[in-house]
């Protein structure tokens, strides 16, 4: 029977002491800079944004570019046609949303508006922490429009550990739409979250959003 340090579990863990001490730390982020990086095994991601549109057009995800943050709540009536009710997250709540029909009652609200703590370009994803984001406001919504920082776009789901994004208890990540199988092998869309997902692109690379305003 091979000993604890030849098994994986083994070597995880061995890694895991190495990077953070006997009397673990819980810094997430050193443990994963000390582990083997896959990168060499992978093809090499160019262009992330190039990866990322092509990835979550894929997962069903609707587009747009956003020049500026001001700019989407003069957007969002022409791409939410119905008079719906809005909750938003809190860190967007200085921009005029006066146009819409607020409300923190995110089982009342049809539609929900937040900002993405992260983007993985390699699967077109989007990355939320609970200490940024009620869960109700991602999953209890008809519609979930998101802004993504492309400032917070990584290549792929290990850069977000290592960049010390997913600090935080709960992560969630999202791909698209809501969508099941479950009941005759058919797709059902918005079964058990949005049924629609519209991510706005925010190029604030040149100067990076306040994530914490």
């Amino acid at each position: 029977m091979p000993s604890n340090s030849d098994t994986a579990r083994g070597r995880i863990l061995g890694r895991i002491r190495a990077a953070t001490g006997e009397a673990a730390s819980h810094n997430f982020a050193a443990v994963m800079s000390s582990c083997p990086s896959r990168e060499r095994a992978l093809a090499a991601i160019d262009d992330p944004v190039g990866e990322f549109r092509e990835r979550a057009l894929g997962n069903g995800i609707e587009l747009f570019d956003l020049p500026a943050l001001p700019g989407l709540c003069a957007d969002l009536p022409t791409r939410l046609a119905d008079a719906i009710k809005l909750a938003r997250d809190g860190r967007l709540a200085h921009l005029d949303w006066s146009a819409f029909q607020l409300t923190e009652d995110t089982t009342d609200a049809s539609c929900g508006v937040v900002l993405a703590d992260g983007g993985i370009a390699e699967t077109g994803t989007l990355l939320f922490t609970n200490r940024s984001v009620a869960s109700g406001l991602l999953f209890l919504v008809d519609h979930l429009v998101a802004v993504l920082p492309l400032s917070r776009l990584v290549c792929r789901q290990e850069d977000l550990w290592k960049a010390g994004h997913c600090n935080a208890s709960a992560v969630h990540l999202v791909s698209g739409p809501s969508r099941t199988a479950d009941v005759e092998q058919t797709i059902q869309i918005g079964a058990h979250g949005p049924r629609r997902l519209l991510v706005y692109l925010l190029d604030d690379r040149a100067q990076p959003l306040e994530m914490d305003r």
